[in-house]
């Protein structure tokens, strides 16, 4: 339920070789219009696994350019489980490179270490609150594991809250992407939700999540969650526990050794950046329509425009949407068209939404840079730039573009 997710291949329980083989529909990006970008257009265009079904432990295999055999997409965050694209990953580092932020610029992800990945680890948490796509080791945080499990509390997180089951609430995963915890990928919880409820639960998660990050307030890795401001979220009972500490929520208790819980917070606060502006989960005032080349049946625009968005005129509710509308504009098949060389970022003009969204995490990391507190520059962006509402924004809906 947000952009193209994590590197990953399911694997069998055994951890058994990748066995089958499926493709998935591509659009093959000519180099020459991937360089051909033109200068006017800057920057943007428990338990419940023991519920899997044996159909769905399925290995899935793709073949890079070269032919090599190998993990290419990641588990989806759509509602039949399958994979996607990096594009959470791809634009986190594309950000951080820009602003050489602990990163030298055109970092692909393979490339990147351990420390740079705690970025990513934490911008992966809004679709992974139990921290299940990972293998958790010692000395390595970026292993992909079978993801079943995760697909699992996926399955039944949408059971449990389409049946309005009586302990959907023990299951973060499911909460996240459908219950009342998708404001995490800045959607609403219901249909016909204030645009102005969502933005408020979204910006008290984030404030909380940027005093972590700067330790604002003494709040550190150590801090209990529940005695922070996001507790309202966090009933006695339900997943995840509001006894837990920062460091707990956001690495799951990790055996990973250097795990850095300032940074997993920032890139989960990058994480309500990208979301922000992918089309299936707001509708936002569309900035140059002129550019645009088709609206129907899909949004296109003209070759090397990116798409340009302003406030917000309301949220989308996951329950109810298009399925396949929503992994379209979440970019569910369709990659960067360089994955290695992520300081081109007129590359992110081809994908709806991600231009805007990596315009946007720059901006939010030279704050970071100057040293600015939520109190002297951060709320200011988040209220008037990145979550801005038109004078009289719309209930929640499910539906999608336009």
């Amino acid at each position: 339920m947000c952009f193209g997710r994590r590197k990953i291949a399911l694997r069998s329980d055994s951890r058994s070789p990748l066995w089958s083989e499926a493709t998935t529909p591509a659009y093959t990006w000519p180099e020459k219009d991937v360089d051909a970008y033109t200068s006017s257009s800057p920057a943007y265009s428990d338990t419940v696994s023991d519920r899997i079904v044996e159909s769905e432990k399925t290995n899935f295999l793709t073949r890079s350019s070269s032919g090599e055999v190998g993990a290419k997409f990641c588990i989806g965050g759509s509602l039949d489980g399958y994979l996607a694209n990096p594009i959470h990953e791809s634009i986190t580092f594309a950000a951080l490179g820009h602003c050489s932020y602990n990163m030298q610029p055109g970092t692909s992800l393979a490339a990147g270490n351990n420390a740079q990945w705690e970025y990513v680890r934490g911008a992966i948490f809004n679709d992974d609150p139990d921290s299940l796509l990972f293998d958790d080791k010692e000395n390595q945080n970026h292993e992909h594991s079978s993801g079943l499990t995760w697909l699992a509390k996926f399955k039944v997180g949408k059971h449990d809250w389409e049946n309005d089951a009586s302990d959907k609430m023990t299951n973060a995963t499911g909460r996240s992407h459908f219950g009342d915890l998708q404001f995490l990928h800045c959607m609403a919880s219901k249909q016909n939700e204030p645009a102005t409820v969502t933005k408020d639960k979204i910006m008290t998660w984030i404030k909380v999540l940027w005093k972590l990050t700067t330790g604002e307030d003494g709040i550190n890795a150590d801090t209990v969650i529940g005695k922070t401001a996001i507790s309202e979220f966090l009933p006695d009972g339900s997943a995840p526990d509001r006894n837990r500490t920062f460091k707990s929520l956001l690495g799951g208790d990790t055996k990973f050794a250097n795990i850095d819980v300032q940074r997993r917070a920032f890139g989960s606060i990058l994480h309500f950046i990208q979301d922000s502006y992918a089309l299936g989960h707001t509708r936002r005032v569309l900035l140059n329509p002129q550019d645009v080349k088709t609206k129907d049946p899909k949004l296109s625009m003209k070759l090397g425009r990116a798409d340009r968005w302003g406030p917000i005129r309301n949220f989308h509710v996951y329950n109810g949407q298009d399925e396949d509308n929503h992994k379209h504009y979440d970019h569910y098949w369709n990659s960067v068209p360089q994955p290695d060389n992520l300081a081109n970022l007129n590359q992110f003009n081809y994908l709806l939404g991600t231009r805007d969204a990596v315009d946007k995490c720059i901006e939010l990391i030279q704050l970071r840079q100057a040293d600015k507190k939520w109190d002297t520059g951060i709320f200011e962006f988040f209220d008037t730039k990145v979550f801005a509402l038109v004078d009289h924004p719309g209930g929640a809906d499910s539906g999608i573009w336009p």
